[in-house]
């Protein structure tokens, strides 16, 4: 299993347009072979800072996630409601 950390901070004043847009994106990529868990999650103390944890079964199925038509055609709107790009952080377990 490969755990994905995605963090980043929203421009003032978007939340409403970010959440809207990344609706059918997160309805998507749940639906996707090899995608075990994915979840939005909001900073309790800065409302504009967020992470995504992804679980998927394997980095094949992390890479094709990427390939997809909806992730091509939503991210590009997403990015350009973040202050910058996603800080990417992809872990294994091991205990």
């Amino acid at each position: 299993m490969i755990v994905v950390t995605a963090r980043f901070t929203l421009k003032p004043g978007v939340l409403e347009a970010y959440l809207k847009e990344a609706a059918p994106l997160i309805e998507a990529t749940r639906k996707e072979d090899g995608c075990l868990s994915y979840v939005l999650h909001q900073d309790l103390k800065s409302p504009d800072s967020f992470a995504v944890i992804e679980q998927w079964r394997d980095e094949a199925a992390l890479d094709a996630h990427f390939q997809t038509a909806h992730v091509k055609a939503i991210a590009p709107k997403l990015n350009a409601l973040r202050v910058a790009p996603p800080e990417v952080t992809r872990f294994k377990p091991v205990a």
